[in-house]
């Protein structure tokens, strides 16, 4: 259950975070939120997928892990 909650934490930071940051710079903002689209889609993607290698890499877990206390 542990490691759900971690991986739940981890999209939601990447996908709100990195989503709404893309949005802001290609003018895809909508009123509570954003909506991305092609391009903007894919970027989001590969940058969710590059958050999780770095940190991996880099701290050795992710957020979500570090703050659900979750070991290797």
């Amino acid at each position: 259950m542990k490691k759900f909650i971690a991986f739940f934490i981890d999209m939601l930071f990447s996908f709100a975070g990195f989503g709404y940051v893309i949005a802001v710079l290609t003018d895809q903002t909508v009123e509570g939120g954003f909506s991305l689209k092609g391009i903007s889609m894919l970027f989001l993607a590969l940058l969710m997928v590059a958050y999780f290698v770095v940190s991996k890499k880099f701290f050795g877990q992710s957020l979500g892990r570090k703050i659900m206390k979750i070991s290797l």
